[in-house]
């Protein structure tokens, strides 16, 4: 009797946790920063399902969950037979650093079509050979000092061959270039000879702007000589003709005086004929400044 009670007491527990179990298995978390694809029966539903809490039937569906957060994929082009070849059919090498992810929306196909590692593999052949092209049109001296331009046409490139997967390019980097020691050479050679061609033009825009400095210096002095010459001109003009109105009025001033003098001895005489008419007493006395007064038998002769 005892160990029919024990028996039934096992199943109880045995059944409460199937039960327990079954509740548990009729959902799922969709963390957020992903999505979910739901299978069932292992046939794929075509519905994501979005970030929350997800029901499934037990033991007959399940669910996978995806990210889509950007996926990182680090690849290079090395310096061999497959390497990237320039316009002036140079090898180039590049390391690079692809950061994409999958569509919304389009989870379910791209799962069932491709999977997530063939995505991968496609995403990473179309970098590949997005960036051999962009690099053909490039001379390789061109690589060395466009590289700004080089990845914007390279991320264009990248982002139209992407277009007919259901993945999206969220950034694309070109982290190092490579190339032969032979070609490091020769760059090292060129880039010497084009510091020396700097190092000479610099030299001869020296000179120029020196030579041309002094000519400016030499028009400056030859303006500023005609400038005081011609003041000098001007000045001994201005001095001129003062002189010769100081002359005028000098002139002006001598007949001023000496009309005035003129006129003082005029007033002189009148002064001195009224002063002898005051005093004459009649008697005629001849004006006879040259011989002796005319008087004959003690007669005044004349008047």
């Amino acid at each position: 009797m005892f160990e029919m009670k024990h028996v039934k007491m096992i199943a109880k527990v045995i059944l409460a946790l199937v039960v327990v179990l079954f509740l548990l298995g009729t959902f799922t978390i969709v963390d957020s920063g992903t999505r979910g694809l739901k299978f069932t029966m292992g046939e794929l539903d075509d519905n994501e399902l979005n970030e929350g809490v997800a029901f499934k039937v037990p033991f007959v569906q399940t669910i996978r969950t995806l990210s889509i957060q950007p996926q990182v994929l680090n690849t290079k082009i090395l310096v061999d037979d497959n390497g990237a070849i320039t316009s002036d059919n140079q090898t180039v090498g590049a390391d690079i650093t692809v950061f994409y992810r999958y569509q919304t929306g389009k989870l379910a196909h791209m799962y069932r079509e491709y999977g997530t590692r063939q995505i991968e593999e496609i995403v990473r052949k179309a970098t590949l050979e997005s960036l051999k092209q962009v690099l053909g049109a490039y001379t390789i001296f061109n690589v060395a000092i466009k590289q700004n331009e080089i990845s914007m046409e390279f991320k264009k490139a990248l982002t139209a061959t992407l277009t007919a997967y259901p993945v999206e390019l969220t950034e694309a980097k070109i982290t190092n270039y490579d190339w032969s020691d032979v070609f490091d050479k020769q760059i090292e050679e060129t880039m010497e000879r084009a510091q020396q061609v700097k190092r000479t033009e610099q030299e001869l825009l020296v000179t120029a702007n020196t030579a041309e400095k002094q000519v400016k210096e030499a028009e400056s002095s030859k303006r500023a000589t005609i400038l005081a010459a011609e003041a000098a001109f001007e000045k001994a003009k201005l001095l001129a003709k003062a002189k010769e109105a100081e002359g005028e009025g000098i002139k002006a001033f001598n007949q001023a005086i000496s009309s005035n003098l003129n006129i003082q001895i005029r007033l002189k005489e009148l002064e001195i004929e009224h002063d002898r008419i005051r005093k004459w007493n009649g008697v005629y006395v001849p004006n006879n400044h040259y011989g002796p007064i005319p008087i004959q038998n003690g007669v005044l002769l004349g008047k």
